[in-house]
């Protein structure tokens, strides 16, 4: 062996050293040395997880921000190579996707002794699973030079370079890809999935084998949403009819600003209304409502919802995680301020592209969501403009029955047409999580609309 050669494999070696104790040595160093990145992202034995995982970080974006954004795989449980990728992008913006892993359709949920019990409506069964914390400054991604993303071009950038060395390391060139996420993932999904798409018709390599998208409850064109932001919360019964007229004076400001692209100033009037992340006194609709979880009209916020938090940041988890001491910040406000010029920016442009190239678009909201409501969707989504419009909106709706209850309960309604799908779930509010047990005929059903 020449003097590079042992150069080379000590190098190697040094670098999955490295990555097993703290895997802020990037896995990227590891994928451009040709090492085995599988091996030194192996996720470490946890007490309740039987199946094997995968997580670190990749750079992305220019090399002066040195910023990585961290990823948790999980192969198909039914043991496929071949399935399907579904790649999970969070909303917030800020909000880490280790909740979804933990909290909605990952293989694991948390008790409340933060143990990890099996997941029984898992997407994981049949389909590969990419959690990824984005953008940088989200959960345990990160940017030393702490520069963040100010509008879509970046986060999607971020995206592209973060998923094409992935699918490369791991052998997933060939398999299929659905990009999917929720809330702000209504922003991230379709400008991630444009960004690609193009990327691969400019002759990036490697190619993504991107078929389609999912995007649930998604804050995808604010203009037409927010237009019917008034009405949603009056007929659930919350707002007296005083309160009606105010809140459809904060609808027509913060349309109005948008229709002269005063994107911040837009921003801030929709925070002041409803979002309230930003508003010192809380959000209008916390204060004349008394209600602060504007996801679900039925119910107050899960305690479960808080468990995955105290987990991934334990000192076990850490440890098998190889992440070491790094900053997990979920929720973080500054990736928010830092996107407020794109909050109320519209990714209609982009989603309607995805359709008229033939990609296929599934778009579902919970029944009880205020915030990204059913109504709200149907507001943009029969306005899409793509050949396939007509026979869309000549598609009759289907009622999903659930006949393993008695009377065959109806757990919702989906209207498909061409390349697109639109389903409407019974019982959930914005993250998707019903309000009764799913049966397997539901979670059969979910599972295969990606």
């Amino acid at each position: 062996m020449g003097l590079v050669q042992k150069l080379t494999a000590a190098a190697l070696l040094c670098l999955q050293a490295a990555s097993a104790a703290d895997r802020r040595a990037s896995l990227t160093n590891i994928f451009r040395a040709g090492g085995n990145v599988r091996a030194a992202s192996l996720v470490g034995p946890l007490p309740g997880i039987t199946s094997s995982s995968y997580a670190g970080w990749w750079q992305v974006g220019a090399p002066a921000d040195n910023a990585h954004l961290f990823t948790w795989y999980w192969p198909a449980l039914n043991g496929n190579a071949s399935a399907p990728l579904l790649v999970w992008l969070q909303g917030g913006p800020g909000a880490s996707s280790l909740f979804a892993l933990f909290t909605e359709m990952g293989p694991y949920r948390l008790n409340a002794s933060l143990f990890p019990v099996p997941n029984p409506q898992t997407w994981n069964t049949e389909f590969q699973m990419l959690f990824v914390d984005n953008p940088r400054g989200t959960g345990y991604s990160f940017s030393n030079n702490g520069t963040l993303c100010t509008e879509w071009l970046c986060y999607a950038s971020d995206f592209d370079d973060m998923l094409r060395q992935f699918v490369d390391a791991f052998s997933l060139t060939t398999n299929e890809v659905f990009i999917t996420g929720e809330s702000y993932g209504g922003h991230y999904v379709p400008a991630s999935a444009f960004m690609v798409a193009s990327n691969n018709a400019a002759g990036k390599t490697p190619a993504i084998n991107l078929k389609g998208i999912a995007v649930g409850n998604g804050f995808v064109a604010p203009l037409e949403m927010v237009g019917g932001y008034a009405d949603i919360i009056f007929n659930a019964g919350l707002l007296s009819p005083s309160e009606y007229l105010v809140a459809q004076s904060y609808v027509r400001n913060i349309t109005g600003k948008i229709n002269v692209e005063d994107y911040v100033g837009a921003y801030k009037i929709w925070d002041a209304f409803l979002n309230g992340d930003t508003t010192p006194g809380g959000a209008w609709y916390t204060n004349v409502t008394g209600l602060t979880n504007y996801f679900n009209v039925a119910t107050e916020t899960s305690p479960s919802f808080s468990f995955y938090s105290s987990y991934v940041t334990s000192p076990a988890v850490r440890a098998a995680l190889g992440v070491g001491n790094a900053t997990y910040s979920d929720g973080n406000i500054d990736v928010e301020v830092a996107l407020e010029g794109d909050v109320m920016f519209s990714q209609r442009g982009r989603l309607e592209a995805l359709l008229q190239q033939g990609f296929q678009v599934v778009v579902y909201n919970g029944a009880l969501d205020l915030i990204c409501g059913a109504p709200l969707t149907e507001r943009y989504i029969n306005l899409l403009n793509w050949p396939g419009n007509t026979f869309f909106m000549e598609q009759p709706k289907v009622v999903w029955h659930d006949t393993s209850y008695p009377g065959g309960a109806v757990s919702g309604y989906a209207r498909s047409g061409g390349n697109l799908s639109f389903v409407v779930m019974r019982g959930a509010g914005h993250m998707c999580v019903s309000q009764r047990p799913k049966t397997t005929r539901e979670t059969k059903s979910a599972r295969a609309y990606p």
